[in-house]
């Protein structure tokens, strides 16, 4: 059982997300033990899989969402929050991160 407290929303999990990257970014290795030097790496590289595949997750219903929206016609698709725009006739697709 973890003692790691769960996110409520997206946005609070990635604001934990960035908090403990910030934290790990900003630590001095030459102060850790050898120990917590190859936990932090480890757990890095789990991480790194991790962010792989939310990556590739969220690419994927990107996709689906615009070639839904091609056969269903529409030439005009945005979402504000993280800017997202989709126009089929001259086909542009913008996505830009926060």
């Amino acid at each position: 059982m973890t003692t790691t407290p769960q996110p409520a929303s997206l946005s609070e999990a990635i604001d934990m997300a960035y908090a403990g990257l910030e934290f790990l970014a900003t630590a001095a290795p030459t102060e850790m033990s050898p120990e917590s030097l190859a936990e932090c790496l480890q757990s890095l590289e789990e991480g790194r899989a991790i962010f792989a595949r939310l990556g590739l997750t969220t690419l994927a219903v990107l996709a689906a969402s615009v070639a839904t929206n091609i056969r269903r016609g529409v030439h005009e698709m945005s979402y504000s929050s993280s800017r997202i725009e989709l126009e089929i006739d001259k086909i542009r697709l913008t996505v830009e991160k926060r």
